[in-house]
């Protein structure tokens, strides 16, 4: 049974990938934090985000170029 969740928690992260904006909740789900935490960490974050009236979009290049560890 575990095998099968990597491989949904696989075939999940490759989709998060082909997305051009991520939203915070799917920072939550790859990082493994809280919703709390998430807000906390994009105020000041390594990565492009931006506020599109009350929503914070993050710029899924961006993130994926920190998270892989290309910048810094």
């Amino acid at each position: 049974m575990k095998e099968k969740s990597i491989i949904a928690g696989y075939y999940e992260m490759n989709v998060l990938r082909e997305k051009l904006f991520l939203q915070p909740r799917d920072l939550m789900y790859i990082m493994g934090v809280s919703e709390n935490t998430i807000y906390k960490y994009l105020k000041t974050a390594p990565f492009r985000t931006a506020k599109v009236g009350r929503r914070i979009v993050i710029f899924s290049n961006s993130f994926w170029e920190w998270y892989d560890g290309k910048i810094a």
